[in-house]
């Protein structure tokens, strides 16, 4: 595992908070648990903006909502159980500037260190990317 993280087939999910239909379904933390402890290394989080802050569900449809701050929570307590190596969230955001705020902070405050938010350490920019090697027990957003 110490390739560019692009040389490698990432186990990846799609709609990850849906436990249901996709119109119609709910969106909950039990997809997340379920993809992350079958080893899936990439989860995909769908955000709005909602009443108590920035939500995930499938836009304009009749899914259920779920706190971004629930959905990271469980990514956080989840990501490394079965494997060390790095998870990517694949964030598709649809939210306003002030919730796109909000949301970066609870990431920065659920994730920590653990978030990758500058280049890694040692590695050129603008070069290969980083190995699952040298990302391990790391979080990517996308």
């Amino acid at each position: 595992m110490t390739r560019p993280l692009s040389d490698y087939f990432v186990s990846s999910s799609h709609n990850t908070y849906l436990t249901g239909h996709q119109l119609v379904g709910s969106s909950t933390i039990e997809g997340y648990i379920r993809a992350l402890l079958h080893s899936c290394r990439s989860v995909e989080l769908d955000i709005y903006d909602g009443d108590i802050g920035p939500m995930v569900f499938h836009g304009k449809t009749l899914t259920s909502k779920v706190p971004v701050r629930e959905v990271c929570e469980a990514i956080a307590k989840y990501a490394f159980v079965t494997s060390p190596y790095p998870v990517i969230i694949s964030a598709e955001i649809h939210c306003s500037v002030p919730q796109q705020d909000i949301m970066v902070t609870i990431m920065h405050d659920v994730f920590g260190d653990a978030l990758v938010s500058a280049p890694v350490e040692g590695r050129p920019k603008f070069e290969f990317l980083p190995s699952p090697e040298q990302l391990k027990r790391r979080v990517l957003l996308k």
